[in-house]
Order: C-alpha cells, then structure tokens, then sequence
C-alpha cells in the first residue's frame, strides 16, 4: 500500500514597517508599544532612539495602536508605514490624574492557647 501525502502551504507574504515615535518637541519616545488593534500579540517596542520595525502579513487596512505611559494612543493604518520613508508618529501628552487614596489598618490580638 503507498501512501501519498501532498502539504500545502498557504501564507500571506510578510511585510517590514518602520515607523518612529515622538512626543510633541520631537524627542524619541523609547520603548513605546506598536500592536495591531486586531491582534495585540502582533506587535513591538521602539527601540533607544524611538524607532519600531513590524513584521506582518495583514492587510495595508489594519488599524495599528501606539502608546506609551502618560502619553495619549494614537490608532493608524499600517498603510500609513507602508513606503520607504520612515514615517513619525507625534503622541501628545496626557496628565495622569490621580486621585487620593486613603490607607488603614486595624490591629488584632489573638491569644495562642497550649492544649495539655
């Protein structure tokens, strides 16, 4: 008896996206986060100088998040990295605003008993 087996292989061609993020005055933000909004596990973090490079096969369509603490999100298409110019993503601070928080504590005294 002969077996035949026939593997096929279907995948999207991959695609590198290169982008840099910056606060408003242009200083890098390093190590910001790039995911898809789609798949938050697809994604990166900018690198010292706020430079992100994105390897995927999704559609130029694709909405992309970038953030960073203290920073507001911005949401893009993938489309916007999709040239050869290294395209920059301006993030605008947001304040964050604490609120107060009261801490107390309640002391308790238990008696240890000796069974004989």
């Amino acid at each position: 008896m002969t077996f035949l087996f026939v593997c096929l292989s279907i995948s999207a061609q991959s695609q590198t996206y290169t982008g840099r993020v910056t606060d408003e005055q242009g200083k890098p933000l390093p190590y910001a986060t790039v995911y898809l909004l789609q798949d938050p596990q697809i994604g990166t973090a900018t690198n010292s100088d706020g430079i992100f490079t994105l390897q995927t096969g999704v559609s130029l369509q694709s909405q992309v998040i970038v953030s960073f603490l203290g920073y507001e999100k911005q949401e893009l298409t993938l489309g916007y990295f999709a040239d050869s110019v290294l395209r920059t993503v301006r993030l605008r601070e947001q304040p964050l605003a604490l609120e107060e928080t009261v801490v107390s504590a309640k002391a308790s005294k238990q008696k240890n008993r000796r069974k004989a």
